[in-house]
């Protein structure tokens, strides 16, 4: 089965879990699911595994995000900021999880920009 760029591969890969799904990373490829670890890093306290989110693997980690904060709501461990990577962040994340949780997402954002604003802004040069 042929993907076409930005679909997922959905396909089964296991007769024994029909949700275990292939996921890549980059260069990385597994069979299976994602683990997205949330851990407390306080200063002044131990370093601690607060939740455990497991995803199918073809899942983008953004979508991970606004559930982790839901699960970590309540258990009454919802940090005021969360240090996240990349691939966790969105624009309507860093709004959304500020409004709805409390919750400051710090990292870095990735930046996209569309053909059309490169031709305009070449126009410009």
């Amino acid at each position: 089965m042929s993907t076409k760029p930005g679909q997922v591969h959905y396909s089964i890969i296991s007769p024994y879990d029909s949700y275990a799904r292939q996921g890549r990373k980059r260069d990385t490829h597994w069979l299976d699911y994602k683990v997205h670890i949330t851990e407390a890093c306080e200063a002044d306290q131990p370093n601690l595994i607060t939740h455990v989110e497991t995803r199918p693997a073809p899942q983008q980690n953004v979508l991970a995000t606004q559930p982790i904060h839901h699960h970590l709501q309540a258990k009454g461990l919802l940090p005021s900021t969360h240090i996240v990577d990349t691939a966790y962040m969105s624009g309507p994340l860093l709004v959304g999880s500020q409004e709805t949780f409390g919750v400051k997402l710090h990292g870095c954002a990735i930046v996209l920009i569309c053909c059309s604003a490169l031709s305009t802004r070449q126009a410009y040069l």
